[in-house]
């Protein structure tokens, strides 16, 4: 009888041995997003393990009890078709109980697995990718500062549905944050993060498509200045946001299904120009 692992509660000193196995699956997440997510995740970190090999991964984000995310869904290759992401994901909902909308955005390879749970399939989020070009940044466009994060908070509490402050400050903390304004007020934001070849936009949300655009004018501006690709998730739903990008020569590289158990999501996820992350929502 083949030994099982042990499931158990990662610590975020296991970030790398995390990331060493994504490797082998073809992710290329940042060290860093991995870590933070094992500290958000706190008690809801879960891997199953061989000793110190980590063999599985599941880590639940819960947001509130209206809301939780589920990221970081992955088995090595090496012990693939033994049922452990099944058994993560259980386990997982287990943690969850009680929580009203449980939500995730499945690859194709983890699709079947939280259809057969109950998982009920929303829209889905596409990653674009592009070479970058130049635009004539226009006044509207600023750096974030300390004193825009509670504006940007409401902001994205008012698309997500929940507050997540812990989320936006890390993003503010290690990141690069813009803002676009008209007649003083904030009407749009994003956080730029450069990983490797390319620089992503994340947490592209506006409350207009003048801003939005001169926010992708802005990423794409900056990508080109450091050499670099440029890259965004986008919501089926906003179609405008698929419309700029497509306009601006980005192309698909995948698609990823976003699907909740439980109640319908709170917020209006499906208006965002460009998620966060997989593991974040």
């Amino acid at each position: 009888m083949a030994v099982e692992p042990t499931l158990r509660v990662m610590t975020p000193d296991e970030a790398p041995a995390v990331l060493t196995m994504t490797h082998k699956v073809g992710w290329n997440h940042p060290l860093e997003q991995i870590r933070q997510n094992i500290i958000w995740g706190g008690q809801g970190s879960f891997c199953l393990a061989f000793d110190e090999q980590i063999v599985g991964t599941a880590i639940a984000l819960k947001y509130s009890e209206r809301l939780a995310w589920i990221g970081v869904v992955v088995s090595d290759p090496d012990y693939q078709r033994r049922g452990f992401a099944r058994r993560l994901m259980d386990h997982v909902m287990e943690y969850l109980s009680g929580v009203e909308s449980i939500m995730l955005d499945a690859s194709v390879q983890g699709f079947p697995i939280y259809d057969k749970m109950g998982f009920q399939s929303l829209y889905k989020v596409t990653p674009y990718v592009g070479t970058p070009k130049h635009f004539e940044l226009t006044h509207v466009i600023r750096p974030m500062t300390a004193e825009d994060l509670s504006t940007v908070i409401d902001m994205d509490c008012h698309i997500m549905g929940v507050p997540r402050p812990q989320v936006i400050q890390w993003l503010f903390e290690t990141g690069k944050g813009y803002i676009a304004t008209a007649a003083g007020n904030i009407t749009g934001y994003t956080f730029t993060r450069i990983h490797l070849d390319t620089l992503r936009m994340v947490a592209w949300n506006s409350i207009d498509a003048a801003s939005a655009e001169a926010l992708l004018q802005l990423g794409n501006t900056l990508a080109l200045d450091a050499g670099l690709l440029l890259r965004t998730s986008v919501p089926e739903p906003n179609t405008i946001a698929r419309e700029m990008v497509e306009r601006n020569h980005m192309t698909i590289e995948r698609h990823v299904t976003r699907m909740v158990y439980g109640k319908q999501p709170p917020g209006h996820m499906g208006d965002q120009y460009g998620i966060i992350a997989f593991m974040t929502g």
